[in-house]
């Protein structure tokens, strides 16, 4: 009987050499072709459109540009950073033993529950903005190996999770401020002078999408990702009941100082020039955002070593040091793939091409004549193919909202459901898109588990999931807009 030949899987690198090389040509082409672009922009109280253009990467100065910022431009991935605090932390928590009391819980619920409480934290966490992926990913492998299933199948559902659901969440994050203020500046400059943006206006559709992405969520992942999982054989720790109620206690002792720290208008961690406590919180002046990962750390140094050294998981300095090391089998890997991603988005970048197609994209949707349904469906997409070019949130809304933000109005649809149906499409173009740097995170964390990942059987995986939940994402975006509930306080889909 002969033996199947394994199939030859294109690794991660390769695909984003030739992603690059693909970039380059199309440089080439729409300069060659003279295909151009004009975004519109507020300035001085009024909207001003500017041209555009394409840079042909395949040109002396494109190839002196990209040689000449290869390395600069590595150097500001901010995310190996808070992936290397992330990994010592996660590394102290496993091998003191304490993720084994935190995860105990759950090897007592159904796969359903806890697929449930994976989604419905990681729409959650995205409060605390896109670095959540790199604390979150790792920990949803390391629990679903507690509880004697797959780590992949873990890692996979908590991204699908917390990018799906990542325009919603049951708190409003930072860039729901800064985008409102964008929204409000494009709703008054030609339409509704009135209009002022509030965190609270599309709160009743955020907190509902988020239960129901949670629930369908978790029957979609179960009747697809989770079906064909492999089990995992959960390492054991020693456990001690003196060593959970002391360290419990070293616990709340340092969250009473954190909260001492960032109570509201007092906090020394805090931005007090920002009023809204969101912005005290991330503002970029703020030394909480700054410092939030070095506080996680020392808050699970200290009690990771309590509890390692009373449970007798942790018993000599070195055990410690070498702790601190443990989850960062397969970095390598990770380090690899950042350095060939930082290459593709130097070279994209460059090219202008993402601020060109958007720049066509929104003057095309600006000037069609949908309404209703059909141009809450079409933006949908829009915006995600947008996305794919263009994960940048904030970046896509600084180009859109002039037009946008009118667009919807005009349409009879209020400023704060236009904002609302731009982050849900900006969530669903991030699930697919390889320009977006936590994809290529997630694929380096799945490389842990199989060595043989690769990123277009990561796609195969997810495909249908995204799929499906995209589909729920316009049931919800359209069956509230049809009934007219309030979308928030005082808010509603329409004016």
């Amino acid at each position: 009987m002969r033996q199947k030949k394994a199939k030859k899987k294109l690794g991660a690198i390769f695909v984003l050499l030739i992603l690059t090389l693909i970039v380059a040509l199309i440089s080439f082409l729409f300069k060659h072709f003279d295909i151009n672009g004009q975004i519109t922009s507020i300035t001085n109280g009024g909207l001003e459109s500017s041209a555009i253009s394409v840079k042909n990467v395949l040109s002396k100065e494109g190839i002196l540009a990209i040689f000449s910022g290869v390395i600069t431009n590595f150097q500001y991935l901010q995310v190996l950073i808070t992936l290397v605090v992330s990994l010592m932390g996660i590394s102290i928590l496993e091998r003191s033993g304490l993720l084994s009391i935190l995860f105990k819980p759950f090897q007592n619920l159904k796969p359903f529950m806890i697929t449930f409480i994976i989604f419905f934290f990681g729409i959650s966490i995205s409060f605390f903005g896109e670095n959540a992926y790199v604390f979150a990913l790792p920990l949803a492998g390391l629990l679903y190996k507690a509880v004697g299933r797959s780590p992949i199948i873990g890692i996979l559902t908590m991204f699908i999770a917390i990018t799906i659901g990542f325009g919603t969440g049951i708190l409003a994050n930072y860039d729901d401020l800064l985008m409102g203020s964008l929204t409000q500046i494009s709703a008054t400059l030609n339409v509704d002078k009135t209009y002022v943006f509030s965190l609270a206006s599309y709160a009743f559709i955020r907190i509902a999408s988020t239960v129901l992405l949670s629930v369908l969520g978790s029957i979609i992942i179960e009747a697809t990702l989770a079906k064909d999982s492999i089990k995992e054989v959960p390492e054991e720790k020693i456990v001690s009941k003196k060593a959970i109620l002391i360290t419990a206690s070293v616990f709340g002792v340092l969250m009473l100082l954190l909260i001492i720290c960032i109570f509201p208008n007092r906090g020394i961690l805090l931005d007090l020039t920002q009023s809204m406590y969101v912005g005290q919180l991330f503002s970029d002046a703020s030394p909480f955002k700054e410092g939030i990962f070095l506080c996680t750390l020392l808050i699970i140094m200290i009690c990771g070593y309590v509890y390692g050294k009373l449970s007798g998981n942790i018993e000599k300095k070195e055990d410690y040091q070498d702790a601190f090391a443990h989850s960062f089998d397969g970095f390598g890997h990770i380090v690899v793939l950042l350095f060939f991603y930082s290459i593709f988005i130097s070279v994209l970048n460059y090219t202008n091409l993402p601020n060109v197609i958007v720049g066509n994209l929104i003057e095309w949707l600006s000037n069609a004549q949908f309404t209703g349904i059909f141009l809450i469906i079409i933006s949908l997409f829009t915006v995600a193919f947008m996305t794919i070019l263009m994960p940048s949130l904030l970046s896509k809304w600084i180009l859109i909202s002039p037009l946008f933000v009118p667009l919807f109005m005009k349409a009879n649809m209020t400023p704060d459901f236009c904002q609302f149906i731009f982050k849900v499409g900006d969530a669903l173009g991030k699930c697919i898109t390889p320009t977006f740097v936590y994809f290529i995170i997630l694929l380096g964390f799945l490389k842990q588990y199989d060595k043989e990942v690769s990123l277009f059987g990561t796609y195969k995986k997810i495909i249908k999931p995204i799929g499906i939940l995209a589909i729920v994402w316009i049931l919800i975006l359209a069956g509230w807009y049809a009934t007219g509930l309030p979308i928030g306080i005082g808010t509603f889909p329409t004016l």
